[in-house]
């Protein structure tokens, strides 16, 4: 560059993008030696991550974050509030766990932190999201509030089922839970607590940890059961075990769910077949049910086959939709039919296309709450050879001064996968015209009592062959249908919902 007239210069420097942090310096020398120089600093891009992006309360949260002063104390915070202070790594790097409270309220909140020399970021996450709320449904799941063997103000406990506090005897705390065996004689100890569950429930889980005091040779039953005891949702038992603490986890299936919306029900734990001594303790029981609307990425909505001509007849199947509702589909956009998820929130319904693009299409499947999507394939038109299909009739007499012989009229018809109608001795009047006037109101024949299609080259697909009975003053009128071509399979589906029509089996050729 060039100095001005005083000699002062100026120009602007843009740091490489790959230029270390800290203190750098800049050097200008002119051409006759004169030099002078200066610094300036690069500080580091601070981020910060919370990840899941969402989740309920009293879930945990992994903060992590990057850029900040190597080995600072780093403060975080929640929603302002303070939280903890990790301390960064010689890069400027650390990661947090963050627990929320169970009280934690529904929506977005922000995770915070800074270093000592000011360096700050943040993100946010939510609480509750998807519309579901999932708190916990049981009382003092850790069986803190037992006041005697068999006393506890939430739990109820038979003879063979013991609450214990004995220092270190607990998974979480002293309290905990023991079904007992007794005498070397079969025990049927239970513990159980009455839960209501609301009626809008879809989802929740149970955990609990277990401990086997014997010699693995307990059968623990965990149920969920009416009020009488009867069995709503029989879980997974368990058998045999471990002298250590274990935990058992199962989430409940939307069917289950079912079983139990909007009921009082019980959560029970009973020991059963022992044939010796044996001793089980329980503890830290947490039930979650979350209520709401079905969380729209939990449903899900698939067609089969994926790809096929116009004219195939696709399975539409949908899972973990509200429960009884009217779900919506949709193509591209376009409405095509409404059909109606079972009270576990599934369906399955069938779409034939007839005049879609060649190409790939969307199916939207939407109930009111929520929606998924999935997308298939129309394919290009398969040919084959040739497909035929006659129609047979033997007439009743007719009268010899009639001025036409025909006395029972009959009309073939077929309808192509593509929505193309065929129409019976259509091809001999259209290249040989009609010099007697047997055609009636444009494609239909009127003198003969066999009447035959030809599809020169037939796409692959569903055909509908239709059978008119015009005009059949001497009936019944018995007829035959013959049908011949490539790889010809029988029609078991229900029949096509046209009014006034006949329907006989097929008689296949190929």
């Amino acid at each position: 560059m060039t100095s001005d007239g005083g000699g002062g210069f100026s120009f602007d420097l843009t740091p490489p993008g790959t230029e270390s942090k800290g203190n750098h310096t800049v050097t200008a020398t002119d051409s006759s030696g004169h030099n002078a120089s200066d610094t300036y600093g690069i500080v580091p891009q601070v981020n910060v991550s919370v990840s899941p992006a969402s989740g309920q309360a009293g879930d945990s949260f992994s903060v992590t974050g990057s850029g900040f002063h190597g080995e600072s104390t780093i403060t975080v915070t929640l929603d302002g509030a303070h939280d903890g202070t990790p301390t960064a790594d010689a890069d400027g790097a650390f990661t947090y766990t963050l627990n929320t409270d169970a009280g934690i309220a529904d929506g977005t909140h922000t995770v915070g932190a800074s270093d000592d020399e000011g360096s700050n970021a943040s993100d946010t996450f939510t609480i509750g999201s998807g519309g579901e709320t999932c708190p916990e449904v049981l009382d003092d799941g850790g069986f803190e509030a037992s006041t005697g063997d068999t006393s506890n103000p939430y739990w109820n406990a038979s003879d063979n089922a013991r609450f214990f506090n004995t220092p270190g005897g607990g998974h979480g705390s002293s309290d905990y839970v023991a079904l007992l065996g007794y005498n070397d004689t079969p025990s049927t100890g239970e513990v159980w607590q009455s839960v209501s569950v609301s009626a809008d429930a879809v989802s929740g889980t149970l955990s609990f940890w277990y401990q086997d005091w014997g010699d693995n040779a307990f059968a623990l039953d965990v149920d969920i059961t009416d009020g009488g005891g009867s069995i709503l949702v029989d879980l997974p038992d368990l058998t045999g075990g471990d002298s250590a603490w274990q935990q058992y986890n199962h989430t409940f299936t939307s069917g289950e769910m079912t079983n139990i919306a909007g009921q009082s029900v019980r959560l029970r734990f009973r020991i059963r077949d022992i044939s010796e001594i044996e001793d089980v303790a329980v503890d830290d029981v947490s039930w979650r049910i979350c209520s709401g609307s079905t969380p729209p990425e939990q449903r899900q909505v698939s067609v089969m086959p994926a790809s096929g001509p116009n004219g195939t007849t696709f399975t539409i199947t949908g899972t973990n939709f509200t429960a009884s509702a009217v779900v919506t589909l949709t193509v591209d956009g376009a409405f095509v039919k409404t059909t109606t998820a079972d009270g576990s929130g599934a369906f399955s319904t069938t779409y034939t296309p007839i005049s879609l693009d060649v190409g790939q299409h969307t199916l939207v499947a939407n109930d009111g709450d929520g929606q998924a999507q999935t997308t298939f394939e129309i394919s290009s038109p398969q040919t084959g050879g040739p497909f035929r299909v006659t129609l047979a009739w033997t007439d009743y007499p007719g009268s010899p001064t009639a001025g036409k012989a025909l006395v029972n009229d009959l009309d073939l018809e077929i309808v192509a996968p593509d929505g193309t109608h065929y129409y019976g001795n259509q091809d001999l009047y259209d290249n040989g015209g009609d010099p007697y006037g047997c055609r009636r109101g444009g494609p239909w024949d009127q003198c003969n009592n066999v009447e035959g299609v030809i599809v020169p080259q037939a796409t692959y697909g569903t055909y509908t062959v239709i059978v008119h009975g015009y005009n059949v003053p001497q009936g019944p009128q018995p007829f035959a249908v013959v049908a011949s071509g490539d790889n010809l399979d029988e029609y078991t589906g229900p029949p096509p919902e046209y009014d006034n029509f006949i329907y006989l089996p097929l008689v296949l050729r190929q």
